[in-house]
């Protein structure tokens, strides 16, 4: 019996079983491919600013990577020193792998280029490291912290495809059959050459006097614990108590204490920020990768997603052709 004959009397569930599938993937396909196409051209057009003197709002920066503070991000499954990472902890099942944990961090770091710094804020954003461990072990936290590390060839924003770091020899054969877990991170370190694409914005007027409230606050908010020697301090007419204007004036020494600790902190203080746009259909992308390479990347994905769009709808089409 032929292909035609056999649709021709596949049962009526079954066909739109099968047409839903082709039509739902070329569809998948379809968009996904158009928005990672506007993702390439939004890199490739967008021009490169540079921290002090980037305008406000969607913005594309290139500089270092750097950890936010004195005490680094640790990834959970390494115990490396980095400035992001991405894991997943994996257990094999009957016949395919089963996600038991994954997490992405959210945590700060710091792009730094030849005119400034700017604090990163992953969140939500489309990473591409270009970093990658994979292996195996017997228990669900790894007991090897040191693998193989190689660089991502298959991976951009949110679409990834795992590549075995240790190949696909004997040996990883012997990994994959004696053992239970699959262990993947993927990481930024600081010194790595990091690509950003997202909302920057700068500290206005407004938020350092609301910083400079907000300390005030705080400083009274300590000297009203200890009231005998607010009282001590502040207490002109000597009543033991303090009135309206002895509490004016106490005010006015906080804030006289808070603008010198503000303008020491000023000097050392990060004023610009970049982070996933407030705008809907602006992607926020952060990668370790030169601009030009995420952009080809990008395009390739798009491509492919094209190839598997025009065969999962041809198929789509030959059903319908053959039923109808």
């Amino acid at each position: 019996m032929s292909m035609s004959q056999q649709i021709m009397h596949m049962h009526a569930v079954e066909f739109w079983i099968w047409m839903l599938l082709t039509s739902g993937i070329a569809a998948v396909c379809f968009y996904i491919s158009f928005s990672y196409l506007r993702r390439s051209r939004l890199i490739e057009d967008t021009p490169t600013a540079r921290v002090r003197s980037a305008p406000q709002g969607y913005v594309e920066l290139d500089g270092i990577a750097h950890a936010d503070g004195e005490n680094p991000l640790i990834s959970p499954l390494t115990d490396t020193p980095c400035c992001w990472y991405r894991y997943e902890i994996e257990r094999k099942g009957d016949k395919n792998w089963r996600t038991l944990e994954k997490g992405t961090s959210e945590h700060a770091f710091i792009l730094e280029d030849e005119t400034g710094k700017c604090i990163v804020l992953p969140k939500g954003a489309e990473v591409t490291p270009s970093d990658q461990s994979i292996w195996y072990g017997k228990s669900r936290q790894p007991e090897d912290r040191n693998p193989v590390r190689r660089p991502v060839k298959a991976s951009v924003g949110g679409f990834r495809v795992k590549m075995e770091t240790h190949g696909f020899g004997q040996g990883s054969l012997k990994m994959g059959l004696f053992t239970h877990y699959r262990y993947t991170e993927e990481r930024i370190y600081s010194g790595d050459p990091v690509y950003v694409l997202g909302h920057f914005r700068s500290l206005e007027e407004r938020d350092h006097h609301r910083k400079k409230k907000e300390m005030t606050s705080d400083i009274l908010k300590i000297w009203k614990q200890d009231k005998q020697r607010m009282v001590d301090r502040f207490d002109q007419d000597g009543d033991g108590t303090i009135d309206m204007n002895e509490w004016e004036e106490a005010r006015q020494s906080a804030k006289r204490i808070t603008n010198e600790k503000y303008e020491q902190q000023k000097k050392d203080m990060i004023i610009h920020t970049l982070s996933k746009s407030p705008v809907k259909g602006f992607p926020f992308l952060i990668s370790s990768l030169p601009q030009f390479d995420l952009a080809k990347r990008y395009r390739n994905v798009a491509v492919f997603l094209l190839v598997v769009f025009f065969i999962s709808g041809s198929g789509a089409m030959f059903l319908l052709s053959n039923r109808f």
